[in-house]
């Protein structure tokens, strides 16, 4: 199981604050990884087995819970 996150839902909030809500709603884990799309859109999957095939040029941008730090940061 995956979740997408578009690029306009990124680009009008902060990741950082989109993946902590989605831990508090139980949607994804903190070490599921985050998968970054070449429009600025996101992937959040457990491994690389779970990203289905259409985000293939999608990159592995870390783990859920370093974003989480960053967020702990601002």
């Amino acid at each position: 199981m995956s979740k997408y996150i578009g690029s306009w839902e990124i680009s009008t909030g902060s990741l950082c604050n989109i993946l902590a809500q989605a831990v508090d709603a139980g949607e994804i884990e903190p070490t599921d990884i985050v998968w970054s799309g070449p429009s600025g859109d996101a992937v959040v999957a457990k491994s690389a087995y779970d990203v289905e095939e259409e985000y293939g040029e999608y990159v592995d941008g870390g783990q859920v819970s370093e974003y989480l730090t960053d967020a702990d940061e601002l």
